[in-house]
């Protein structure tokens, strides 16, 4: 059994004009693939090109009534790669609108599969917003809806990252703990972890205080602003764009101004909802 979704909702236009939204590549590209276009109108046996890169099969055209389409569903692990097939449905309604249903099926029934079906859900969620504030008001509701495509980078990438913002960068544990201490506590923190402990102290940065902790490095800071002592944490990633996106995406609150961190460091401060300070770095940050 494959994973796949159904998403649905009403648009205040008659059938004709809701279905000309969709198989038209000028009006597609007003609220949709606004990065890149649709590079022609979805024509039964043909292949049309969706931001620019994304081969879309177009398998069947019922005008008015149903479109259905297949692409890519596989990620950069999956062998043999396979494709997900999408079903557009368009019923008039009595009252002179037109319900549209989009339907997307046929993902392997793995991690992989299912993540790759929210982030398309999340998708055509979107979509489906986008194209009734662009029938109904003439209003691109897409435009600075996702960072990636404000800065002029297509939806898509090599990883087969979704155009529903699917984080393809992995974060992960990081080797370094600071404990920031006030400078009346200092001096008695670092007798503790070396005498009292007996921790083995780790002094390949020097002057900075470190002790080997299992497979970890605890660090000792003197904070002169702190009156009591906090832990502070490190998590690595191999794209700190990509994983900053999808922080905020999450709404992971950003606090840079905390200590910095250099021009042209690859990554940031972020705290957790327990107000813990993380460090999130590409591990050759510096």
């Amino acid at each position: 059994m494959s994973i796949g979704f159904r998403v649905s909702g009403r648009i205040g236009k008659p059938v004709a004009e809701v279905f000309d939204a969709v198989v038209n590549p000028a009006k597609l590209s007003g609220y949709f693939t606004t990065l890149g276009g649709a590079s022609a109108p979805l024509v039964a046996g043909t292949t049309v090109t969706w931001w620019g890169q994304v081969p879309v099969e177009v398998d069947e055209v019922v005008p008015e009534k149903r479109i259905v389409l297949r692409w890519d569903g596989s990620g950069p692990d999956d062998k043999p790669p396979y494709q997900t097939r999408i079903e557009m449905g368009f019923e008039p309604l009595d009252d002179g609108g037109t319900f549209v249903t989009i339907a997307e099926s046929g993902w392997r029934e793995d991690e992989a599969g299912r993540k790759a079906s929210y982030g398309n859900c999340e998708g055509w969620s979107q979509m489906l917003s986008c194209m009734k504030a662009y029938v109904e008001y003439g209003i691109n509701l897409r435009e600075g809806f996702y960072p990636s495509e404000m800065r002029g980078e297509l939806p898509t990438s090599s990883e087969r990252k979704q155009w529903g913002e699917k984080m393809t960068a992995k974060i992960e544990g990081g080797v370094n703990i600071a404990m920031k201490v006030p400078p009346h506590q200092y001096e008695a923190t670092i007798a503790f972890y070396r005498d009292v402990i007996g921790l083995k102290p780790f002094t390949a940065k020097a002057p900075a205080i470190g002790f080997e902790l299992g497979p970890n490095r605890l660090w000792i800071d003197e904070a002169p602003m702190m009156s009591q002592a906090e832990v502070w944490l490190e998590l690595f990633t191999d794209d700190f764009p990509a994983a900053a996106e999808h922080l905020a995406r999450a709404g992971v609150v950003r606090c840079d101004a905390i200590e910095s961190l250099g021009e042209g460091f690859r990554g940031g401060w972020i705290v957790n909802p327990a107000n813990i300070v993380h460090l999130v770095r590409e591990p050759d940050a510096w």
